[in-house]
């Protein structure tokens, strides 16, 4: 059983077998109770043999396996039953208990051998039934016929019930399948346009410093190899490099006043080992690479023991935090026309937030060039991939705030799952 529709209808023959059993045992109870049962003793030994197979059955899983033995088990089943329904009427006894163990049976004969085993099952029981009616005369004919009506559409309608779900299990995988495909692409293009795009930029910029030049593609394309092969032991040290003896994880790049494209290679983003900083630490590394590339001051502020919190390697969780925080640094320091940018981190009982705020020109963060994707995708885009929020408050002339947010338990899952 490969779906979750078949494993689940498995368990629930297996549940529907003790029910029929525990039907049995009730119907004979009450007949001779009641003073009767033409033939106690056939009667009673009939039930302890139902009841003695249901029991094996849910011991030893034979109904919930797909394999051979399961599918012995399933006939052994309708053959047990074929015995409740005729047994006693062979001893004398004119009262019928079945009950509802025939049902059970179209259910187990299903889980196991599919449409072709539940019609089967419903065409033996439907057989068993008529043969009793006219040898011992029981039940009556109108019950016969009904339960013959029963065994026949109770199969379909079972069958019919399972391709259905069956089709809306295949459906959800599939969209399943494609959310996950579409976050990658998300992510991976987020992180392209932090790296090689951004790095692109800062060449045609620096066009004239042929030195420079030379230096940033050396940076990238460690970043990059780092980034395609981890474990890759070449790339895992040297300047410009990270991985686990990096002072803290590479993050990537956009930012809040516009897209960021000149935001240039983050020189702190991470490789896949053990998180080597705490969120403190990142930002206070972010923000002197600011001041390195582009000679602004960039003030970091950290309380409520946010500066604590570990940052992994991944773009998950707080990791995301960060990079989102380093991307809005970036477009205040190339886009925002100031000479200091102010980072504020907070952590209260659920809650970590950051905040990158500069008295710059401003922009309106709802009318972006279409062709632009730091705000979109490495800002925004990355907190929602991370179960956060992005809010960017901006207008001409006022400056621009980003406000960042993830809850701390959304965070510490994410590293969990890892």
């Amino acid at each position: 059983m490969n779906s979750g529709v078949d494993a689940a209808l498995g368990r629930v023959a297996v549940v529907l077998r003790l029910i029929g059993a525990v039907w049995i045992v009730l119907l004979v109870a009450t007949t001779w109770a009641a003073g009767q049962l033409m033939a106690p003793v056939a009667s009673w030994a009939v039930t302890a043999f139902a009841v003695g197979w249901a029991v094996l059955a849910w011991r030893t899983g034979l109904i919930e396996r797909g394999s051979a033995a399961g599918s012995f088990a399933a006939w052994v089943d309708v053959a047990v039953t074929v015995v409740v329904i005729q047994g006693p009427g062979f001893f004398g006894e004119t009262t019928g208990f079945a009950g509802g163990y025939p049902f059970a049976s179209l259910v187990v004969a299903l889980a196991v051998a599919g449409r072709t085993g539940v019609g089967v099952a419903a065409a033996v029981l439907s057989a068993a039934t008529l043969l009793n009616l006219f040898s011992v005369g029981t039940p009556s004919l109108p019950s016969a016929t009904s339960n013959v009506l029963f065994y026949g559409l109770g199969a379909s309608a079972l069958w019919l019930g399972v391709q259905v779900l069956r089709g809306q299990e295949a459906r959800t995988r599939r969209a399943e399948s494609e959310l996950a495909v579409a976050r990658e692409r998300a992510t991976t293009a987020t992180h392209l346009h932090d790296s090689v795009l951004q790095t692109l930029a800062l060449v045609q910029r620096r066009a004239d410093d042929a030195g420079a030049v030379r230096s940033l593609a050396r940076r990238q394309e460690r970043e990059l190899r780092e980034w395609l092969f981890p474990t890759d032991p070449a790339v895992s040290s040297g300047p410009g490099s990270s991985g686990p003896g990096s002072a803290a994880p590479r993050s990537a790049r956009s930012g809040p006043a516009s897209s960021g494209d000149d935001a240039g290679p983050d020189p702190v983003a991470g490789g896949g080992g053990e998180p080597a900083a705490r969120l403190g630490s990142t930002l206070e590394a972010h923000a002197e690479d600011m001041e390195e590339r582009y000679g602004v001051t960039v003030r970091v502020v950290s309380v409520g023991g946010a500066a604590d919190l570990p940052v992994p390697p991944a773009d998950e969780g707080i990791g995301a935090l960060a990079r989102a925080a380093r991307e809005a640094m970036a477009n205040a320091a190339v886009h925002a026309g100031v000479d200091t940018v102010d980072v504020f981190a907070e952590r209260d009982a659920g809650t970590v937030a950051v905040w990158v705020r500069d008295r710059g020109i401003g922009f309106d963060p709802d009318d972006l060039p279409t062709d632009r994707h730091g705000v979109t995708g490495s800002i925004r885009g990355r907190m929602q991939r991370a179960g956060g929020s992005a809010t960017i408050t901006s207008g001409p002339s006022r400056g621009t705030e980003v406000a960042l947010r993830i809850a701390v338990e959304q965070a510490a899952g994410q590293q969990e799952q890892r």
